[in-house]
């Protein structure tokens, strides 16, 4: 599959966006949540039981715990009622307007005549054109064995389908070739 970047200017307010996947059907925004927002949402997840009502740091926690308060309900609950309402709201305006813009966080934008694309670049996959090997993290749970490693938000796999590692140097090793073969 392939997939369109593009970059926007906004006639209006005179502002340019940074590279923003258009979004054109179902398929391509259910690939998109799974690779990316629902990255954000296990990021709050984590966050929130991590902090346990104290300093959140990610805006997905925050935005669930601003909600609890008006409707009572548990982290849990809350989440899950967020999580389908965004892709609801998603989905409902890929419909209604054919074309979504998602950016890398999660977050959205329709079409409008305001916005013309100064930019576009087609990827074989579904990662941003401005990730550089600088953008390559490994990480470790805390008390686990196992090293993970990410090109910005994205999850890296093997060829045989592994997202964990034994070590840090074998995780970036896996991390590098899953880059090359991104960009090339």
């Amino acid at each position: 599959m392939e997939y369109k970047f593009v970059r926007l200017k906004c006639n209006h307010y005179n502002m340019e966006y940074p590279w923003i996947l258009e979004c054109k059907d179902i398929e391509t925004l259910i690939e998109h949540t799974e690779k990316y927002m629902n990255t954000e949402i296990e990021r709050g997840v984590k966050d929130w039981f991590k902090s346990q009502k104290g300093h959140l740091t990610t805006n997905y926690a925050s935005a669930v715990e601003k909600m609890m308060i008006f409707t009572g309900n548990n982290f849990i609950k809350e989440s899950t009622i967020m999580e389908n309402k965004i892709f609801q709201g998603k989905l409902k305006m890929l419909l209604k307007f054919g074309t979504l813009y998602l950016r890398e966080n999660g977050s959205y934008m329709v079409h409008s005549d305001s916005l013309i694309i100064i930019d576009k670049k087609v990827m074989d996959e579904m990662v941003w054109p401005e990730y550089t090997v600088d953008d390559i993290k490994i990480s470790k749970w805390d008390g686990g064995s196992h090293y993970y490693a990410k090109i910005g938000r994205m999850d890296v796999t093997d060829a045989d389908g592994n997202v964990k590692w034994n070590t840090h140097k074998e995780a970036k090793r896996h991390a590098l070739v899953f880059f090359e073969n991104l960009i090339n």
